[in-house]
């Protein structure tokens, strides 16, 4: 039956237990002058009310804060374990 069989939340290939993770950032960021920057703001180029960008609003999306990782492991021999994680 597969009540028997444990749960796990790891991906198996070819003799290699891959863990997986991260999360996903969604951000939004609404300005009434167009800075033409992306989330962060750099306040020394804000436009003057008399320039034409500073009559343009801009909202912008980003998920640039977001994280992928991955957990790579292998038992090389019955008593040696081999892992490897990385983070994008």
């Amino acid at each position: 039956m597969d009540a028997a069989k444990p749960k796990t939340d790891k991906l198996y290939y070819k003799g290699l237990a891959i863990t997986l993770g991260g999360f996903l950032d969604a951000s939004n960021q609404y300005r009434s002058r167009a800075l033409g920057s992306d989330m962060f703001s750099p306040f020394n180029t804000i436009p003057f009310a008399a320039t034409k960008t500073g009559h343009e609003s801009e909202d912008r999306f980003s998920a640039r804060m977001s994280c992928i990782s991955a957990l790579v492991q292998s038992n090389i021999t019955a008593s040696n374990q081999i892992a490897m994680y990385g983070e994008i």
